[in-house]
């Protein structure tokens, strides 16, 4: 738990571009599906419906590269590589929501692939975003050798208030997938109920 990767550098270093290129991806993404509404208003006011439409991935996309980036590189004097590899393992879900878009913007809602993609989204992202906040003091509570209900004390303040936040925000966008999905399964089951 105490060792030192250069993987940990070197990947926040490849994400760094990656969240800036991104955005850039995203914008052009909003673009597309909505050029019909954005072709006739001006320039900021497409920056502006785009903000307003994606505000969450937006703050994800701009927090991660400034201001956990200087976080990883600089602020953190080597230590804790095992936890930061661990907030690594939250990409893991970046597959899932990016087939299940890709699927739903090629009309495949209706498939067995994207609904097998969106539980599996679902599954993924409370396993490596949720689920993750108990195993990480449940890891430093095992190295320390004290109680788990003893680490909340026994971190830096900054370190749990990081860790709530990161959560919140994970929790919401949890809720968003299961709302969603609890409505396509909900629409699916009435139009089986109609007959349809």
């Amino acid at each position: 738990m105490a060792d030192i990767s250069p993987i940990t550098k070197s990947y926040a270093c490849f994400g760094l571009p990656y969240f800036l290129y991104d955005i850039w991806a995203i914008y052009n993404t909003h673009y597309y599906i909505n050029e019909e509404v954005l072709q006739s208003k001006s320039r900021h006011s497409r920056r502006i419906h785009f903000i307003r439409k994606n505000i969450a991935m937006l703050v994800h996309h701009i927090v991660l590269p400034f201001i956990f980036f200087p976080i990883i590189m600089f602020l953190r004097n080597d230590k804790g590589d095992y936890f930061v590899g661990l907030f690594y393992m939250c990409e893991a879900a970046v597959p899932f929501i990016s087939l299940r878009f890709v699927l739903a913007q090629l009309n495949q809602k209706h498939t067995a692939a994207y609904i097998f993609t969106g539980v599996m989204m679902i599954v993924v992202f409370f396993i490596v975003r949720v689920c993750i906040f108990p195993f990480l003091y449940w890891k430093y509570s095992d190295f320390s050798g004290i109680p788990l209900s003893s680490v909340p004390f026994h971190i830096p303040l900054k370190c749990n208030a990081g860790c709530l936040v990161f959560l919140v925000v994970q929790v919401y966008f949890l809720y968003i997938m299961v709302h969603g999905a609890v409505k396509f399964f909900y629409k699916i089951f009435v139009l089986k109920s109609k007959g349809r």
